[in-house]
């Protein structure tokens, strides 16, 4: 105590001179302390929270926090919760605070609203259906509870807006005005990149965010500004041609249009899906200042790379040449993107492959990525009510169906797929695959089915509009995802699954991380035509008309892949990023 009224007696000016905590204590300790420790800034006191929950009150947690808890409370998504669990318990992810606060408020929630503790003294864990060690009896809310339900009661958890429940139609407290820059239109989905463009820009606008979206006019019968689903989308011209000029274009058109917009209304954040896109726009001087998200779907050299090999098909000095202007383009790709990446405060990855290889590629330190993988609108792929029925109507064959969906290019590994499939039907005689899309390898496909005698059994469906998918998905007895190389999530692996239907994929990028969450036993043994061959053989009899296979498959899905559970978060990192412009001047 007397150290303490000492303590108190020391006038302020002793303790704080200027910036200068604690002086008095540093100069009379200076010689005698390292300066190290003297000048080190505050450590503050930290509770060992994640030790606890992975230990102590484990049980606690499995109880409080079980999705069939969590899902009769009615405030928060049941599956955003186990996705915070397993994050944790992989500790892949540090969700410490926001478990806790869920701990806290499932408790307050037992004290207060199921039943009135207000005046109960010496309220002990028994009061709350807990036994005195913490240890939690029953994981069943208190019969009065039933009564209280979300729109009864509106906690909120500090912060933590994500957490809330994807059933409410409330708008954020605090919209953003975010522009997203992309190489591709959210309008005309044709692929993976558009579909998460098109979900990300719609689903925040949904939950009031001012969404903008800048991309190319490639396609002049496109407008150049249009509303989609809430989503201003404004198209720059760009003139066709050389690369350069293709490149110089879309800098100097995709600057100016975002020049003119941030004029008329102030961006809180930006968010660039594309290296191109992304450089239009922070190379502009208006861009500084403002925070940038970076959504990484995959790397722009490897991708170009692996489109031009193929068409180096000259011979002696040419050829030289052309692999010369191939290893100039790629390293300009590159630097493109390294250049955006750097820009950018955050990096968003689909899987843990996309973040080791944008580490590797651009040198990243730890910490600046976010892991928020890609997902499905689990209310419009979703299994069929009567599959034969949906077979007549596509005009798809009786007997095993496999299909795979994906864009005819050289990475998709389809030739292997094609090969595999001599070795089903030798097995197999009744079994077809159906392959959606289209590409530049359409024709040497076509040829290459022809000569194995596969006319009757491989059909090549072209495009297959954004409507009709859900209808193949699910009328397929097996999605095959054969793909060879660069595979950062493969958005088609949880629409499949989303419709009931199993996925066989290659080891490859993202889809291991999908596929091994679900059943291992689901990925091939490699990316030759005789691993997926094997595979299929060893699986046929197991998937067909298995029911509950095919419900597992959509749970699995609904758990970790709905954009209801996923933009949330990502509107959170936006909103993180911008942080005090979301609070301050809302630019009306």
């Amino acid at each position: 105590p007397k150290v303490m009224e000492f303590a108190a007696r020391i006038p302020l000016s002793q303790k704080l001179q200027g910036q200068r905590t604690k002086a008095i204590l540093r100069d009379v300790l200076g010689g005698k302390v390292p300066d190290e420790i003297l000048k080190r800034p505050k450590q503050g006191f930290g509770t060992p929270i994640d030790l606890w929950l992975r230990k102590d009150l484990a049980g606690m947690v499995d109880q409080l926090l079980s999705p069939e808890l969590i899902r009769e409370r009615g405030y928060f998504d049941p599956a955003y919760v186990q996705w915070l669990r397993d994050q944790q318990a992989s500790r892949k992810q540090d969700f410490s605070q926001h478990l806790w606060a869920l701990l806290a408020f499932e408790l307050w929630h037992r004290a207060f609203i199921d039943e009135d503790h207000s005046i109960t003294e010496g309220l002990t864990f028994s009061h709350l259906g807990l036994s005195d060690n913490a240890s939690p009896r029953s994981s069943q809310i208190p019969a009065k509870s039933s009564a209280t339900r979300a729109h009864d009661v509106s906690p909120s958890i500090a912060g933590q807006g994500s957490l809330a429940s994807s059933h409410t139609d409330e708008a954020p407290s605090r919209p953003l005005r975010i522009l997203i820059a992309a190489d591709v239109d959210p309008v005309h989905v044709i692929g993976g990149a558009e579909r998460m463009l098109n979900e990300h820009a719609t689903r925040l606008a949904a939950m009031g965010h001012d969404v903008t979206v800048l991309t190319r006019r490639e396609n002049p019968e496109y407008p150049e500004d249009e509303e989609h689903r809430g989503v201003k989308v404004v198209r720059h011209a760009v003139q066709a041609g050389g690369t350069l000029s293709f490149f110089r274009s879309v800098l100097r058109e995709g600057g100016a249009a975002f020049a003119r917009l941030h004029a008329a209304a102030p961006f809180d954040v930006i968010n660039v899906h594309q290296p191109l896109a992304a450089a239009s726009v922070l190379n502009r001087r208006e861009s500084q200042g403002i925070p940038v998200l970076y959504t990484y779907l995959s790397p722009w050299s490897d991708e170009y790379r692996t489109r031009a090999v193929r068409r180096l098909k000259s011979r002696g000095p040419a050829r030289v040449a052309a692999h010369a202007w191939l290893k100039v383009n790629s390293d300009m790709r590159q630097r493109v993107e390294r250049s955006a990446v750097q820009r950018s405060q955050r990096l968003m990855v689909l899987s843990d492959f996309s973040a080791t290889q944008l580490r590797d590629i651009h040198h990243l330190t730890e910490g600046k990525t976010v892991l928020i993988p890609g997902g499905v609108d689990t209310d419009r792929f979703r299994p069929p009510q009567d599959r034969a029925a949906l077979r007549r109507d596509l005009g798809l064959p009786e007997g095993p169906l496999l299909l795979s969906v994906r864009n005819l290019v050289p990475r998709m590994g389809l030739d292997s797929l094609i090969a595999a499939m001599r070795e089903v039907v030798r097995v197999r005689p009744e079994a077809h695959l159906v392959i959606g899309g289209t590409g530049a390898l359409r024709p040497q496909l076509e040829e290459q089915v022809r000569e194995c005698g596969l006319s009757e059994q491989v059909r090549f469906a072209g495009f297959i509009p954004e409507e009709r998918l859900p209808d193949y998905y699910g009328a397929a007895d097996l999605f095959v995802l054969p793909t060879s190389m660069l595979e950062g999530f493969g958005l088609v692996t949880v629409e499949a699954m989303a419709c009931g239907t199993p996925v066989l994929g290659t080891p490859v990028g993202g889809t291991q991380e999908i596929l091994r969450g679900f059943d291992p036993s689901f990925l091939f043994d490699g990316v030759e035509s005789i691993a997926i061959a094997a595979r299929i053989l060893e699986k046929l009899p197991e998937i067909q008309g298995n029911a509950e296979l095919r419900s597992r498959c959509r749970s699995h899905v609904l758990s970790h892949y709905s954009w209801d559970v996923l933009v949330p978060r990502v509107s959170q990192l936006l909103t993180e990023l911008a942080g005090a412009r979301a609070l301050g001047d809302s630019h009306d």
